[in-house]
């Protein structure tokens, strides 16, 4: 079977296409991103988180008023997995998620869904790109 050299590029650009679309895919959130986190008891705090490579920034607004960051620990099916650091100013808040795993996942409508499980509830939020000052 004789292969036209004409065609070796386009079968080069039909194959690479789906890989550059599964590496675009594997990059976590960068930038900056709010929203409001709520649990089942119906309680909610505001944050603001600040997305680099390897890492996220929390910043809890009032009532939980702490600050704590995330190591990012892998890409997972459904999203991105991450681990809180302890805080960075205290606060009985971020004090009980610390250790917890933080999932971030895309949704639909180009936010991101955030979940945070501990012993005694869930925080779930979904949050927005937050444009920097």
């Amino acid at each position: 079977m004789k292969v036209r050299h004409y065609l070796i590029p386009l079968f080069l650009s039909v194959a690479l296409c789906p890989l550059a679309a599964v590496q675009a895919a594997d990059t976590p959130p960068t930038g900056s991103w709010r929203g409001v986190f709520s649990n089942e008891q119906g309680r909610s705090v505001p944050a603001v988180l600040e997305f680099q490579r390897d890492r996220v920034k929390v910043n809890f607004d009032m009532p939980a008023a702490c600050r704590i960051d995330a190591s990012f620990v892998a890409k997972q099916a459904d999203g991105y997995r991450y681990i809180f650091r302890p805080s960075v100013n205290g606060g009985s808040f971020c004090d009980r998620i610390y250790g917890s795993s933080f999932t971030i996942k895309e949704n639909a409508k180009g936010g991101l869904d955030a979940a945070i499980p501990t012993k005694s509830t869930t925080w779930r939020g979904t949050l927005s790109a937050s444009p920097r000052p």
